[in-house]
């Protein structure tokens, strides 16, 4: 427990260091959140300095979260991997080492989560994401596109619930970003209504009930019966279960 606890707010730490703040200011002796669109992420010191400082923060991005996530499978298996990712995205969204002030778009750091979780599936979304930045040349809708396609991949490859789970987060945590930094509002409260219920399946039983009878009723797998002392699924939290998932949106009725 002890462990799992640690390699989380490690994920969270790594996560807040600002790559795109330090070889910026290192390198070029100027502050990148003074350039450009003012984000910290590889995307605007690419676009800011070119390839040869946007290629390093862009692999340092993915690189931490790929490292609490790979840490976080070793030492508690699946979600410690995922809730480890997750802390990671948080910290580069939101870093401690700049005083929680605007990070990045998490999408490189989201990119790397994925590809400890769910490798196959990272590659072919990454696919995805460098044929729509061809098509049409901006990265932010790349990034949509790909947080899009992330979670029916997983699903497709049958990766487990988890990770699955996360893919679904994920994508809603960089619709809403990349909303509210476009000043969309409006677009990012309702990301934000979509994904509130959702938090509620946490509550549903003992965890993870809740969370097993979604994944059943969305047909996305079949996750078996809880594990011993976890009681089976009631028909009453079956129904919440469902009440929950069209509220959300994701069940028709």
């Amino acid at each position: 427990m002890l462990e799992s606890a640690l390699t989380i707010a490690g994920g969270y730490l790594l996560g807040s260091i600002p790559f795109g703040v330090v070889l910026a200011r290192v390198l070029r002796g100027e502050d990148i959140r003074a350039q450009g669109s003012g984000n910290i992420g590889a995307s605007n010191v690419w676009r800011t300095y070119g390839r040869r400082l946007g290629a390093p923060v862009a692999a340092l991005d993915v690189a931490k979260g790929l490292v609490p996530a790979l840490v976080g499978l070793k030492v508690g298996g699946e979600w410690v991997g995922v809730l480890a990712g997750a802390a990671a995205m948080l910290g580069h969204a939101r870093p401690v080492w700049l005083r929680f002030t605007k990070g990045g778009k998490m999408v490189a750091t989201g990119g790397g989560v994925a590809f400890a979780l769910a490798p196959v599936a990272a590659g072919i979304c990454l696919a995805v994401w460098l044929v729509t930045l061809v098509l049409s040349r901006y990265a932010s809708l790349a990034s949509l596109v790909t947080a899009a396609a992330l979670p029916l991949v997983c699903v497709l490859l049958g990766e487990p619930w988890p990770t699955v789970a996360f893919a679904v987060a994920a994508g809603l945590a960089v619709g809403i970003y990349d909303s509210v930094m476009a000043g969309d509002l409006s677009k990012a409260r309702q990301l934000q209504a979509k994904l509130a219920p959702v938090r509620r399946l946490f509550t549903i039983g003992s965890h993870p009930l809740g969370l097993k009878e979604a994944m059943v009723q969305l047909g996305m797998i079949e996750c078996g019966r809880c594990r011993r002392p976890t009681l089976d699924v009631t028909p009453a939290q079956k129904t919440e279960v469902t009440a929950v998932l069209r509220e959300a949106g994701l069940l028709g009725s």
